[in-house]
């Protein structure tokens, strides 16, 4: 899952260019998601980060065609998200463009659905094996 590791890795370090060139910027409620701040963001990113390490990490990973699927469509759509974050720094207020264009939260949207079934099945296959 090399491409779908390399592109969260590369959705990170975007998001702390970001964050890092707009510090006082934290509150998101400015856009319509009330109560969503900066670090929420800091937070999710860096959970996935860990879940999909382990993930990958603990289980070696069958190479079916499912597998095949889903890392290709999860390593598509954190680059979806990359793309928006880094396009939007170009932007007069980067985070409005982020938040009020599609891309970015349908991207984390499927992103979170594929990492959840990923780490759901990792999670199964491990059982599996200590039940042998």
């Amino acid at each position: 899952m090399e491409a779908a590791s390399n592109a969260i890795k590369l959705l990170i370090d975007s998001w702390k260019s970001l964050r890092e060139s707009r510090p006082d910027e934290k509150d998101f409620s400015q856009f319509d998601y009330a109560g969503l701040h900066a670090v929420s963001f800091d937070e999710m990113f860096s959970q996935w980060g860990e879940t999909f390490a382990r993930a990958t990490s603990k289980t070696k990973s069958r190479v079916d065609p499912e597998d095949k699927v889903m890392e290709a469509r999860l390593a598509k759509v954190l680059m979806d998200a990359r793309t928006a974050v880094d396009s939007s720094k170009a932007n007069e207020n980067p985070y409005k463009a982020l938040f009020t264009g599609a891309t970015f939260y349908q991207s984390l949207t499927e992103a979170g659905l594929l990492l959840a079934t990923i780490n759901g099945e990792r999670l199964a296959i491990r059982k599996e094996l200590i039940k042998v």
